[in-house]
């Protein structure tokens, strides 16, 4: 061969190498992205808790075939922008073969963008907006936002039988979009929203907001959110001595909430992926993993970390691959597979295979959550 031909063919090559992921290691790589700090930090910290508490059981128990998991965990601090960048980074340079995240939706949507276009499977912890459709690569293990809402919509309309809901929402991707399946789920019942106001995260009283709820003869409250409001909303609420339930969004029941809310996060409602109290069988193991490893109960944000690396290893498993286009493959190929969340059922036309059902209805008693439906 022509030794200048030799030259631009090894040229070629070599920038090639650098710009298609490589996945040829001796471990099985993943990526996380979640928020440490910022923000979404309690949602974050939580789901990196899930994610290591079965990483070292599964790594103590010998791994996958015999060779051990390790996931890099960074910090996208709630900025959808940082996400972009640091999975560019776990594909390109890390060479992961599946990446876990992020804490919010934006930071989901990030994601989910470069995974795809990187084709390596990505499991986030956020629910998508509804109306987005599900990309080949993108997975999700928290219930979609209609899914919520019909689980809300019918423990409101259906079991304590009020029909004069308000909805209190955040205005940030999460909620703008949640609050929209809870109107379209409610109207489809036949339950008519009698009012439907928003907040921004840097709002520190909703009074206002509450009155005029109030004054619409409002029976209940429907709030979706997460982190620093909803908690102000309670103890709002409870100030006002406003004689109607409070129903939150799993986004509500964050670590936070409770101890921010303080007696006003006492008969609350709120959807949760945990059977707390009375843990289902799918949940057991991460209760007891939780209890004995951190001395305490684990929250829905630590389930969620705790499933995504569960999904990825029955994935692999079932791939016997670490080519992450067979591992998503196995991913779409999921059904009757229990996980703290609930019995995952994909397919093509759903990647997160959950359904209303697998939502618990829980109360604030005494300060603690606790299951009052199974």
């Amino acid at each position: 061969m022509d030794k200048r031909v030799f030259l631009v063919l090894w040229g070629c090559l070599a920038i090639l190498s650098l710009v298609v992921p490589s996945h040829s290691f001796a471990v099985y790589k993943l990526g996380a992205v979640t928020a440490g700090t910022g923000p979404y930090a309690a949602q974050g910290v939580s789901s990196n808790e899930g994610i290591l508490l079965l990483l070292e059981k599964i790594n103590n128990a010998g791994g996958i075939n015999g060779e051990k998991i390790e996931v890099i965990i960074e910090d996208f601090e709630g900025e959808p922008s940082k996400a972009l960048t640091l999975a560019k980074k776990l594909i390109y340079e890390d060479k992961v073969i599946g990446i876990i995240g992020a804490s919010n939706t934006a930071g989901s949507m990030a994601l989910s963008r470069i995974c795809n276009e990187a084709k390596v499977p990505h499991i986030q912890l956020a629910p998508k907006p509804s109306a987005e459709p599900w990309k080949k690569f993108t997975y999700q293990n928290v219930p979609d936002n209609d899914v919520d809402a019909e689980a809300i919509a019918t423990f409101v309309a259906k079991e304590l039988k009020l029909q004069k809901p308000a909805i209190l929402h955040d205005t940030n991707a999460y909620g703008t979009t949640g609050a929209e399946s809870q109107i379209k789920v409610l109207e489809k019942m036949g339950t008519k929203v009698v009012a439907v106001e928003k907040y921004k995260q840097e709002d520190r009283d909703m009074t206002a907001s509450l009155l005029k709820i109030k004054s619409l003869g409002a029976d209940s409250l429907i709030v979706w959110g997460t982190v620093n409001v909803p908690p102000i909303i309670a103890r709002d609420v409870k100030k006002l001595d406003m004689k109607i339930p409070f129903v939150g969004s799993t986004g509500v029941l964050n670590p936070k909430f409770t101890e921010l809310a303080g007696e006003g996060a006492n008969g609350c409602y709120i959807t949760s992926s945990l059977n707390f109290g009375a843990p289902l069988p799918g949940q057991q193991d991460l209760f007891n993993l939780s209890r004995k490893k951190n001395n305490k109960d684990p929250n829905h944000f630590t389930a969620l970390g705790y499933d995504a690396l569960l999904l990825f290893v029955k994935a692999i498993e079932v791939a016997k691959s670490k080519d992450p286009e067979k591992i998503a493959e196995a991913l779409e190929g999921i059904r009757n597979f229990s996980g703290a969340v609930g019995t995952y059922n994909m397919s093509a036309q759903d990647h997160m295979g959950l359904s209303f059902k697998d939502i618990r209805i829980i109360r604030i008693i005494d300060g603690k959550p606790m299951a009052i439906k199974k």
